[in-house]
């Protein structure tokens, strides 16, 4: 229900990079040539945070299994995988991993 009275909620942070991550996805800038200004952009956007960033691929996951032909989505979700692989996520034990696994989650690096 939208109207006058209605209350919007904010956006998780999250839930922005994801947004940033199709928007960035859809545009030529640096898709084929340095990565860099795309991977500075999305960490900027969840304000440095590496679960943040996680979170917004299980949203663009979440969101592929529901509209499996939109390939807006596909790319955003390429671009996030992309984009955390580049950057390398630290686990809890400040080991660096990598979302190169089957299911996408994180392995640890031995």
């Amino acid at each position: 229900m939208t109207g006058a009275g209605a209350i919007v909620q904010p956006l998780e942070r999250a839930q922005v990079v994801w947004r940033r991550a199709v928007t960035l996805s859809t545009t030529d800038r640096d898709r084929d040539g340095e990565p860099f200004g795309i991977v500075l952009d999305l960490l900027r956007t969840a304000h440095h945070g590496p679960s943040t960033m996680l979170h917004a691929l299980a949203l663009g996951r979440e969101q592929q299994r529901v509209a499996p032909g939109d390939t807006r989505v596909q790319d955003a979700v390429h671009l996030l995988s992309r984009t955390i692989e580049w950057l390398g996520k630290r686990t809890e034990d400040d080991e660096v991993g990598t979302v190169g696994s089957a299911s996408g989650r994180l392995a640890r690096r031995r």
